[in-house]
C-alpha cells in the first residue's frame, strides 16, 4: 500500500509538472503571437504612412512642374501645400538655396577665396570659432597638409574608432558634427543657415535669411537684411540686377559671384499621422529639363 500512495503522488507531481511546462508553452506562443501581430500591425502603419508621403511629394511635384517650365520667374521661398489625403498631414515646400552651400568651399584651389571669406564672416556672425573654417577646408580638399587650425588624416586616425578625412564634398550637412570644433551649440547655430549641394549651386538671394544675407555683404547690418529679407519674401526681385539694386545695398560690400535669384532645388517636407504613428519625410528635388527630380530622401518618426 506504501508503494502505491509513493507511485501516485509521483504521478501527481509529474502532472503537475506537466501542466505547469504546458502553461508556459501556451503563455509563450500567446506572446509571441501578439507580439507578430503588433509587429505586422506596425509595418502595415508604416507602409500605409509611406505611401501617404509619397503622395505628398507628387502634390509637390506638381505644384513645381509649371514654375520649372518658366525659366524666367523668380523662385517663391516657401509653399504651403493643399492636403486632399483622408489622412491627416500636412506638406509644404521649400527654396533650398537659400542658404550657403558648404560645398562651395570643396572646389579646386583658387575658385574658394570668396566662399571661405563669406562662411568665415557668418561664423564671426554667429559667433563661432574660425577653426570651424580650417577643419572644414581640410575635411573637404583633396591634400593631407593641415591648416593653421585644421586637421587631417593624423588627426581622425589617433580617434576611437579611427577614421579618415573625406576629402571630398559633403553628403548631408550632419558631417559637420565629425569636425571637433563643431560641438552641439555650434551646429544648432549652423544647421538653419548652411546646406549640402552640389558645388556650383549658387545662393539664392531672393530667400536668403538676414543673417546670411550679413554674411555675403561686408558692412550689413541687421535692420537692413531684415528688410531686405521681408521685401524678397514678399515680393521676390526678378533679376540679379534688380536686387543689387536694392536701397538697402548701397554703401555695402557684395560680390554678385555665387548669387542667383532664381532655383532649382527645393526641399519638401511632407507629414502624415495614421492612428498613433507619425511619420515625416525630406525630399530634395532638382528642377532639371523642366522636371523635378527627386535627390534624396530622409524620413523620421515625427512627435
Amino acid at each position: 500500500m506504501r508503494g502505491q500512495h509513493s507511485q501516485r503522488g509521483v504521478a501527481l507531481i509529474l502532472a503537475l509538472l506537466l501542466m505547469t511546462l504546458a502553461t508556459v508553452v501556451a503563455v509563450a506562443v500567446a506572446s509571441s503571437e501578439e507580439f507578430a501581430i503588433r509587429r505586422s500591425s506596425n509595418v502595415l502603419l508604416r507602409t500605409q504612412a509611406r505611401e501617404y508621403l509619397a503622395a505628398g511629394e507628387l502634390l509637390a511635384v506638381a505644384q513645381l512642374r509649371p514654375l520649372a517650365a518658366d525659366t524666367t520667374a523668380p523662385m517663391p521661398m516657401q509653399i504651403e501645400l493643399s492636403w486632399p489625403l483622408e489622412q491627416a498631414g500636412k506638406a509644404n515646400i521649400r527654396d533650398a538655396q537659400g542658404c550657403f552651400n558648404l560645398n562651395a568651399l570643396s572646389l579646386p584651389e583658387g575658385q574658394t577665396a570668396l566662399a571661405e571669406q563669406r562662411f568665415r564672416r557668418l561664423l564671426d556672425l554667429l559667433d563661432l570659432p574660425t577653426d570651424i573654417a580650417d577643419q572644414l577646408l581640410d575635411w573637404l580638399d583633396e591634400d593631407t597638409e593641415t591648416r593653421f587650425a585644421g586637421a587631417e588624416d593624423d588627426q581622425y586616425s589617433r580617434r576611437r574608432p579611427p577614421m579618415r578625412a573625406a576629402n571630398a564634398p559633403l553628403g548631408d550637412v550632419s558631417e559637420l558634427r565629425l569636425l571637433s570644433a563643431v560641438d552641439a551649440r555650434a551646429y544648432a547655430a549652423l544647421e538653419p543657415l548652411v546646406c549640402a549641394l552640389p558645388a556650383t549651386v549658387a545662393i539664392n538671394a531672393n530667400a536668403a535669411p538676414p543673417l546670411l544675407l550679413m554674411a555675403l555683404a561686408g558692412g550689413l547690418r541687421l535692420g537692413q537684411a531684415r528688410d531686405i529679407a521681408a521685401r524678397t519674401a514678399a515680393t521676390p526681385y526678378a533679376s540679379l540686377d534688380a536686387f543689387l539694386a536694392d536701397p538697402a545695398l548701397s554703401g555695402v560690400v557684395l560680390n554678385a559671384a555665387g548669387l542667383t535669384v532664381r532655383s532649382d532645388w527645393f526641399m519638401v517636407r511632407a507629414q502624415v499621422q495614421i492612428d498613433q504613428l507619425v511619420l515625416e519625410r525630406d525630399s530634395l528635388l532638382q528642377l532639371q529639363n523642366g522636371q523635378p527630380r527627386v535627390r534624396r530622401r530622409w524620413e523620421r518618426v515625427g512627435v
